[in-house]
C-alpha cells in the first residue's frame, strides 16, 4: 500500500453508486488493502494511509500549496446529559481518549435544535496525519478534509460543515453525510478523506474535483 498502488477514478460515480450529482464532477484516487494481507490490523492500515498522505501531498506540495487537513469532530448527548458534560463540552472530552497537544482547535459549537451535540473543527499538521487518521477512524461522528481556503476554524464554518454532514438528518443513529460533504466542498477546491471499511477490505479515498485531480500526481 504505497502510492504506485493507488488508482484514479476520474467518475466517482463508478466506485459510490450513491452519488448521483453528476453536475458536479468529482473523481478520486483511491489506495485500498486487504487485511492480513497488506497490513496486520487496523493501526497499520492508518499507518499506510498516513504514508501514502504524506507521499502525495509532498509529491503535489506546488499544485497543493497552502492546503492544510482539518478533522471535524462531534459528539452526541443524550437527553440526561450532566452539567459536567457540559462543563468537558468537546475538547475535554475528546482529551480523554486522544492527546490534542499538536492540534490548533478551533470553537466548541453546542447544537440543540436536532438534537444535543458538541462540534468543532480542528487543524492537523502533516507532521501528526496518522494521530487525526486513527482518530477518524474510530469516532463516528467525524470526517477530514484539507483545505487551502482562510478562517476554517470559525464557529460559522463549523455550523455549516456539522449542518451538510450530520444536521440534515431524521436518523436516530445519526452518520456522515459524504454525498452532502462532497457537494459542499468539493467545489471549493476543498479535498475530502473517506475511509471505507468492509471487513477484512479497507480503502482510503481523496475526493476532489475533476479538475484538480487531474493536476495532481500520485505516481513517482
Amino acid at each position: 500500500m504505497n502510492l504506485d498502488d493507488a488508482t484514479f477514478i476520474e467518475d466517482i460515480t463508478n466506485v459510490y453508486d450513491w452519488y448521483r450529482f453528476k453536475d458536479i464532477p468529482l473523481s478520486s484516487i483511491n489506495l485500498s488493502g486487504i487485511l492480513n494481507k497488506d497490513f496486520k490490523d487496523n493501526e497499520e492500515f492508518i499507518f499506510k494511509c498516513t504514508n501514502f498522505l504524506k507521499g502525495y501531498l509532498e509529491l503535489n506540495k506546488n499544485i497543493l500549496k497552502g492546503y492544510k487537513p482539518y478533522i471535524l469532530i462531534a459528539i452526541e448527548l443524550d437527553e440526561s446529559s450532566s452539567k459536567i458534560s457540559h462543563y468537558k463540552k468537546l475538547w475535554k472530552k475528546i482529551k480523554e481518549s486522544y492527546s490534542l497537544d499538536n492540534f490548533i482547535l478551533g470553537p466548541e459549537v453546542y447544537i440543540e435544535d436536532i438534537g444535543k451535540y458538541y462540534v468543532g473543527l480542528a487543524e492537523v499538521s502533516n507532521q501528526f496525519l496518522f494521530e487525526a487518521l486513527l482518530m477518524h477512524y474510530q469516532l463516528h461522528l467525524s470526517f477530514m478534509f484539507f483545505s487551502s481556503n482562510d478562517n476554517i476554524l470559525t464557529e460559522e464554518i463549523t455550523l455549516e460543515l456539522f449542518n451538510e454532514s450530520i444536521g440534515k438528518q431524521k436518523q436516530s443513529y445519526p452518520f456522515i453525510d459524504y454525498r452532502n460533504i462532497f457537494n459542499k466542498c468539493c467545489p471549493n477546491g476543498d479535498i475530502i478523506l473517506r475511509i471505507g471499511d468492509s471487513s477484512e477490505e479497507k480503502d482510503l479515498s481523496l475526493v476532489m474535483g475533476k479538475d484538480l485531480a487531474i493536476k495532481t500526481k500520485f505516481v513517482k
